[in-house]
């Protein structure tokens, strides 16, 4: 299951364009896997995406919705946050001026059908250490 989850996020890098990174992590914004090139440390950028989640997660509650994700555009960057399960989150980072989002949201939900088996089996009580 572990080479289907990796090979299914580097063909996040693969095959969508301007993709320069992507980070699997869980919610306590411990990466789990990384892969690209990132300006930012891998760990920083979970952690603040994890804080970034939460905010809008309790926004969500307020208004009686499920968060899905989220997407911040900067300058240069595309960063994309994905849910997954209640302990997972995925970090993607693309150059704007290249980032083709319905490819990207394809690719991605490829990417979380493939270890979304892996995040239902894992509850906060079972975590593995």
């Amino acid at each position: 299951m572990q080479n289907q989850v990796t090979q299914a996020l580097d063909d996040i890098l693969k095959k969508v364009p301007g993709v320069i990174g992507v980070v699997l992590a869980d919610m306590d914004g411990t990466p789990i896997y990384t892969n690209g090139r990132f300006d930012i440390a891998p760990t920083r950028l979970c952690a603040l995406s994890a804080v970034c989640q939460g905010c809008n997660l309790e926004i969500g509650k307020s208004l009686g919705q499920a968060l899905s994700s989220i997407m911040a555009e900067f300058e240069t960057i595309k960063i994309y946050h994905l849910r997954i399960g209640e302990n997972g989150q995925l970090v993607i980072l693309s150059k704007t001026k290249d980032a083709q989002f319905g490819l990207l949201k394809i690719e991605a939900s490829r990417a979380i059908s493939a270890f979304s088996p892996l995040a239902q089996e894992e509850t906060p009580s079972e975590s593995k250490e």
